[in-house]
Parts: C-alpha cells; structure tokens; sequence
C-alpha cells in the first residue's frame, strides 16, 4: 500500500520536484505557480480506495520578520 500511495501521488503532480528523486520526463520543469502545495492520500478502510487530494503549504513568518 505505502508503494503504491507514493507512485500514485508522484503521478498526480504534473511537474517535476527535488530533483531527480522525483523527474519527470513529461514535465521536465518545477512549477511552484501551480504545485507548491502537498499531495496528500488516504485510504478509505471501508472500500479500500485510494484518494488523493492536495492541502495548500501554510508558511510561517521568518524570525527575522517578528
């Protein structure tokens, strides 16, 4: 199941992140306009189904900021 949730969630984002960890060839570029956000999945224990959907990144203040 964890394979299988980390290919699913790589395959959902349409852009290449962290360097050749996570390349893909059909979308050879980062793209932090549109997926600066996490891929998140869980697992429904009742049907077993995989869903996937995205949370926005929440950014703290910087020290230097306070």
């Amino acid at each position: 199941d964890c394979a299988e949730m980390t290919a699913r969630s790589a395959l959902k984002r349409k852009e290449t992140r962290w360097g050749k960890s996570d390349y893909r060839s059909d979308f050879p570029e980062r793209d932090d306009e549109n997926w600066l956000k996490f891929v998140d999945l869980k697992m429904d224990q009742k049907t077993g189904e995989m869903i996937i959907f995205t949370s926005p990144i929440k950014r703290r203040k910087s020290r230097e900021s306070k």
